[in-house]
């Protein structure tokens, strides 16, 4: 089984840039954990940790500064991992390293982390997309930030697809007032097929003016 964890390396509950996930298999047949995993490298804040198993593919998916984030666990448990020795202990970390010609053909590569949405989130524009902060068309070689924070979010494996719904904040604004914007919390998926590996783009469930949604689950 699958142990994450996320380790503050101060203690201090008052600094969030310290903070990253660990992971560690509990052995049944040795009754026994393994080395820890040091998933993340770069110590921004970390919460909700899931893990979502499909198509023999287990993801790993949290929220980082607001923003959802989601990662192969398994390929780069089997692949990807390399032993070091940090203050006289043993600890396993990732190999990020660009793939060579070999890797890639074998399928060892190392699969990058998926930003899902949420603040740092950015979105192919497609042939014409508007940005819905500014209103300004973007041509079809620029992207879109969702400036969009993520206040919870819910995973869920059906076949070779996982789903995620997650709820994020937006600013609106209302009609008929001018300079006046409304803050909501609205609904948000999306799916991941596992054996392609390919993510589609997030879609607004819910367009209620003023809405406020929260604890949501499938």
């Amino acid at each position: 089984s699958l142990m994450v964890y996320v380790l503050d390396f101060d203690g201090d509950k008052e600094t969030e840039d310290d903070r990253d996930i660990f992971l560690q298999i509990y052995n049944y047949q040795e009754n026994s954990f393994g080395h820890p995993i040091m998933v993340t490298t770069d110590g921004e804040a970390k919460s909700n940790l899931q893990l979502t198993r499909a198509a023999d593919t287990t993801l790993l998916s949290y929220l980082s500064d607001g923003t959802l984030k989601t990662f192969d666990l398994t390929n780069a448990v089997k692949n990807r991992l390399e032993k070091r020795t940090v203050n006289g202990s043993e600890i396993y970390i990732i190999d990020r390293s660009y793939p060579t010609d070999e890797e890639i053909e074998a399928g060892t590569a190392y699969t990058p982390v998926i930003t899902v949405a949420g603040k740092n989130a950015r979105y192919a524009a497609g042939d014409e997309t508007v940005d819905v902060e500014s209103g300004e068309v973007l041509s079809a070689d620029e992207t879109v930030t969702d400036d969009g924070t993520i206040t919870g979010f819910e995973m869920e494996a059906a076949g070779d697809y996982i789903y995620a719904i997650w709820t994020q904040m937006r600013t609106n604004v209302k009609e008929g007032v001018d300079e006046s914007r409304i803050l909501e919390t609205q609904i948000y998926a999306t799916r991941y097929d596992n054996k392609l590996g390919v993510m589609t783009e997030p879609v607004q469930v819910t367009d209620e003016a003023g809405a406020n949604y929260s604890s949501l689950t499938f």
